[in-house]
């Protein structure tokens, strides 16, 4: 009994900082910002509360606007994702088949980009793709359409996309070598000299038995690019936004902090049912496969 009360006392007081800390930086602001939503802004004043479904949520559900940006934003994430997982794979796959020598360095040159700012490394596509960049410098010195980059819509969704999938491909790569790390190589050999070619031994022995990893990684890819603010900002243009840019013009620019709070809200909750399902239908595939998770 009294070890039992010294585990749950030394559990507490590990926990406690945590717990203090979560309410402090993540459950204060976000109650703050759930009660920003429920007040009325008029004039850039706040005048009141509204009622059991406010105007801010109202008019964000009821606009065609808002709800054309919050498909926008989804599509993106989740071509982001999928492009994300398919690169993924040969990446997470040859490090787990590399030597230590080899897999250290193509450790670090997987995940060295996440130590570069993610405004640097927009930046530095716009220094090769935007309208004044290096590619539109070329065609205009061979004397090509001279504004292919805003025309053509090439700084747009594509672009975007690439950046996207340059930013988060190491989260996704990080999840898929964690999954294929645990595989016994043996079994790769076994299929081989039964005669499966390489092809069918991925697919049939290394992706059921990745397929954990891969959930995770798309989960996660999913949930950061649902909230990218930077590159859209930098390559969508007035073509293509996304919620994000949204809130923040709302909030920022139209000093309009209920509205731009209220999109956040709707971003935040419709990405958690979505990654819900997402999860739960990976999951289902996992036991389907005859994974873990059985």
């Amino acid at each position: 009994m009294i070890r039992r009360r010294t585990a749950l006392l030394l559990a507490a007081m590990v926990l406690l900082p945590a717990a203090i800390g979560w309410l402090v930086f993540y459950g204060a602001p976000l109650g703050m910002l759930g009660l920003e939503t429920v007040q009325h802004h008029r004039g850039g004043a706040t005048t009141g509360f509204g009622g059991l479904l406010p105007g801010n949520y109202a008019r964000v559900l009821a606009s065609p606007l808002y709800q054309r940006l919050l498909r926008e934003t989804f599509k993106l994430a989740a071509l982001c994702a999928a492009a994300s997982l398919v690169v993924g794979y040969p990446i997470a796959w040859g490090l787990r088949l590399a030597a230590d020598w080899a897999r250290r360095s193509s450790t670090a040159g997987a995940f060295g980009p996440v130590l570069v700012s993610v405004v640097l490394r927009s930046l530095g596509w716009l220094v090769v793709l935007g309208e004044f960049g290096l590619l539109n410098l070329v065609l205009r010195t061979l004397r090509l359409e001279a504004d292919l980059a805003r025309r053509s819509h090439l700084v747009g969704e594509l672009t975007e996309l690439g950046n996207m999938v340059e930013v988060f491909l190491p989260f996704m790569v990080l999840a898929l070598y964690g999954a294929v790390s645990r595989i016994d190589l043996a079994m790769i050999r076994a299929a081989r000299n039964l005669g499966a070619s390489r092809t069918r031994a991925f697919f049939e022995i290394v992706l059921p038995l990745s397929l954990p990893g891969a959930a995770v990684g798309v989960v996660s890819v999913f949930a950061l690019a649902t909230g990218a603010y930077i590159t859209v900002a930098a390559f969508g243009g007035v073509r293509v936004r996304a919620m994000a840019e949204m809130a923040y013009e709302e909030s920022s620019t139209l000093v309009n902090w209920q509205l731009g709070a209220a999109v956040l809200v709707v971003v935040l909750v419709s990405a958690f049912v979505l990654l819900r399902l997402l999860f739960a239908g990976l999951r289902r595939a996992d036991r389907a496969a005859g994974g873990p998770g059985r």
